[in-house]
């Protein structure tokens, strides 16, 4: 998992919404680049589900571990 602080700005949330594509040329982006965009959010996204079911599956051992001693 990487830790918020150490993600590139193209991977924080909210990113997108402040500064969308084209706006650098005045112009909306054409297509391919809201495909590409696209593509490389719902590769973070997949990401980030697995760093999360990760983190919730040691939680739940850890949480298993506890009560196994308590």
């Amino acid at each position: 998992m990487i830790p918020p602080d150490e993600r590139s700005a193209e991977t924080k949330p909210g990113d997108a919404v402040r500064s969308p594509l084209g706006s650098e040329r005045g112009q909306l982006p054409c297509p391919a680049e809201l495909e590409q965009h696209s593509v490389e959010l719902t590769s973070a996204l997949e990401e980030d589900r697995s760093d999360l079911d990760a983190a919730r599956e040691a939680n739940r051992d850890l949480t298993r571990a506890l009560n196994q001693r308590g």
